[in-house]
This record gives C-alpha cells, structure tokens and sequence, in this order.
C-alpha cells in the first residue's frame, strides 16, 4: 500500500505535466563541455573564486554550492619526504615547494572570494552511512525561530558525521546549508528533509539558507508539537512538511527545467551580461561521470543540484 501511495504521487505529477520553472533561479553546471575545456574536476580552488567573481559581477543575489570542499589543496604527510627521497636536485625541491605554496595560497584566494562575495552560501552533508566517529563542533545555519517540544525533534533525522568545507571557507562564508536527501524504498526521491538534528542543533538545508539572504524580512522558523514536526514557516508563509519535517517536492518537470549555464561559459566571458542579476544561482556538478543524479518521477536521473 504504501508503495502505490508513492507511486500514485509520480502518476499524478505525470498526468499534470511538466510546468514552467521561476525564473528566479539559474543553475551553473559543471558539466561535460566546462569538464573537457578546463580540465577534470575538481578544479583549482583559483577557478573557483575566479566563477564567484564572475557571478558577484554580474550581480548574483545569492550563489550557493551544490557541493563541499572538505579538502586543502596542499597534500598533507610531506614532512620529511626530502629525507626520504634520493636523487632530486636542488632546483627539483624549490619547484615542489613553490606549488605546495600555490596551494595553500588558492585556498586562501577562494576564501577571500567568498567573504569578499557576502553572499555565497556553501553547502556541506551529513555522513549518515557512518555509524562511528566523533562529532565535530563546526558551525552551522540554523533556524530564526524555534517553538519547541518535548518529543518534537524525536521524528526529525539526527546526525552523527558532518563532513564540513575547508575551517577558512567556513568562516568566510554568509550562511551554510546540507544538501542531503533521501530516497523512499524504491529508491525515488519525492521528498527533501527541511531540518536535520545535529549535536543539539537544528541545521539549514542549502536552500532555505540561500532563501533567507534572498528574502531576509521573511524569518525562518520551525514549529514542534507531539512527536512531531508541526511546520516549518519562511515569513508569513507556512510550508507543508510531513512528520519527520520533509517536504513532498511539487516537480516542474525533467532536467533542464530551470535555466542552466554551463561553468565554462561563465570563466570565459560567454554568457549574456544580465544572466544573473537579483537571480538565485546553484553551482552543481552534472558531468556524466561526476554527475550526482537521481530518480524521480519525470527524470530517471535528474542532476541532485535541481532537486
């Protein structure tokens, strides 16, 4: 039964058809073209804060990424490697030295962009297929208003392992937000958590943190009552949310519904000026091998940054 409840919420999606999505938002893909023009993914640090200030200039609103940069560029565990390699010359070790230096700085060169930005939302996932380890105090967006239970946050997904971006691109950015979804037993996605639990705190998804530098006069709350997730309200506006405080996604249609930019474009000056002005941007990933697609009812693998 509860398989053709799910199923009966694809047909109907299906006999409606798909609709036009709010212009409001514009997708930067890192797609298969951006891909074989600028060199496999990930890209340099560099090129990224070079893309944010592509994006800042043509007067984004708000640029969230789809993806999370837990990584330094410098490779760690060098210490002593000159004593342990032989026959490398002197000049060999200055060249090495020099790019592990260039590392560090891109690091730094994409957290001045995002801070310079004061409007970048970056995004990050909890690990909930890791059941041990320790969780770390890391900072996180949370909700403007909580009304509160007892037993409320019992139904909302706890987490254990957060895997956070770089402490500097932390701190730098304006807000931050998980992108984690999960998908019903027969491996479709119809539904995005609207809040997840973690260490005591109630996190942002990546889109309602990009929303509140989008609409900052609409506060974000979130309402509990017996057990349950009551409501999750953006201003005056309540959204529907389920028990466990998902949100059923009402989906305009297959891939490419809303407009999209492919990331190369973007670097090399080729998209209109214009593009991207007072709009909401998502950078994500959707090359064919890197691509993070997923099942739903209008597309059998639609690009997670559109969901």
């Amino acid at each position: 039964l509860d398989l053709f409840d799910l199923r009966a919420i694809d047909y109907r999606l299906l006999q409606r058809g798909p609709q036009p999505a709010s212009t409001d938002i514009v997708i930067v893909a890192v797609d298969d073209a951006s891909v074989a023009e600028l060199g496999r993914w990930p890209w340099s640090r560099a090129v990224v804060a070079r893309l944010i200030d592509r994006l800042v200039a043509d007067e984004a609103a708000v640029i969230g990424f789809d993806i999370v940069q837990s990584e330094a560029t410098v490779t760690q565990g060098l210490e002593g490697l000159r004593e342990r390699v032989e026959g490398i010359d002197e000049r060999t070790w200055a060249a090495l030295r020099q790019a592990l230096d260039r590392g560090a700085s891109e690091d730094a060169q994409l957290a001045d962009a995002v801070r310079r930005s004061n409007r970048t939302v970056l995004g990050y996932f909890f690990d909930f297929n890791r059941q041990e380890g320790t969780a770390a105090d890391v900072r996180l967006s949370h909700y403007s208003i909580v009304q509160q239970s007892d037993t409320g946050e019992a139904r909302m997904p706890q987490a254990r392992i957060v895997v956070p971006n770089l402490p500097e691109l932390t701190t730098a950015t304006r807000e931050l937000g998980y992108f984690n979804f999960f998908p019903d037993a027969d491996g479709y996605y119809r539904r995005v958590p609207l809040a997840i639990r973690y260490r005591g705190d109630i996190a942002l998804p990546l889109s309602l943190a990009m929303l509140r530098i989008y609409r900052p006069a609409g506060q974000l709350g979130i309402r509990f009552a017996d057990h349950v997730v009551d409501s999750v309200s953006v201003g005056t506006v309540t959204v529907p949310v389920a028990e466990d405080g998902q949100m059923l996604v009402n989906y305009r249609g297959p891939g490419k519904t809303f407009k999209y930019a492919a990331a190369a474009d973007v670097l090399a000056g080729r998209v209109a000026p214009g593009t991207f002005r007072g709009k909401l941007v998502l950078v994500g990933v959707t090359a064919t091998a890197l691509a993070d697609a997923r099942a739903t009812a209008f597309d059998g693998k639609l690009p997670g940054v559109e969901i």
